[in-house]
């Protein structure tokens, strides 16, 4: 389809390309993208990615100067040309996401509390003056035993995220 806008006023043109950006930006091709963006120091999600065209964008936006997107999508074809400096990751659905993503999160804090724990004890062998740190660890081992019993409670019932290059390598 060939639309003529030669004789269109430059208010014209700028009322179009605004139209023709929400449309691109409100399509939706049914997956899931889940976006996970770091870029100096701050973190959060972008909820806004409906295709791969805006998935595109949001990537070379970050793609590694000012930032990286991790990347999370039921969508098994990208393109050949799709390009992300961040993890492009396949999932099954939003709910197995979830379940992986709260397992992993808790696994994650559990083996750091279990780290500070043994830090803390080797650095008390240690002269004041060359201990890592002079603050006490967070969590008690009491609090990192009754968060293992929680862990051991939490589903397992999901499959764990792929990564895109090596599914479409393979």
């Amino acid at each position: 389809m060939k639309v003529d806008v030669s004789k269109c006023s430059i208010e014209e043109l700028v009322e179009l390309k605004y139209k023709i950006n929400c449309l691109i930006t409100d399509y939706s091709d049914g997956h899931i993208y889940i976006c996970k963006v770091r870029s100096y120091g701050r973190n959060w999600d972008d909820n806004s990615v409906k295709n791969p065209i805006t998935l595109q964008e949001l990537c070379y936006e970050y793609y590694g100067d000012d930032g990286i997107v991790d990347v999370y999508t039921t969508n098994t074809d990208l393109g050949e040309d799709f390009s992300n400096y961040g993890d492009t990751m396949i999932i099954k659905s939003l709910e197995d996401y979830e379940k992986w993503s709260l397992y992993n999160g808790r696994k994650r804090v559990i083996e750091r509390a279990e780290q500070d724990i043994i830090e803390h004890a080797e650095d008390q062998e240690r002269p004041y003056n060359q201990r890592r740190s002079h603050f006490p660890p967070i969590y008690t081992q009491e609090i990192v035993d009754r968060m293992k019993l929680e862990f051991s409670e939490l589903p397992t019932d999901f499959e764990t995220p792929i990564n895109y290059f090596k599914k479409v390598v393979d």
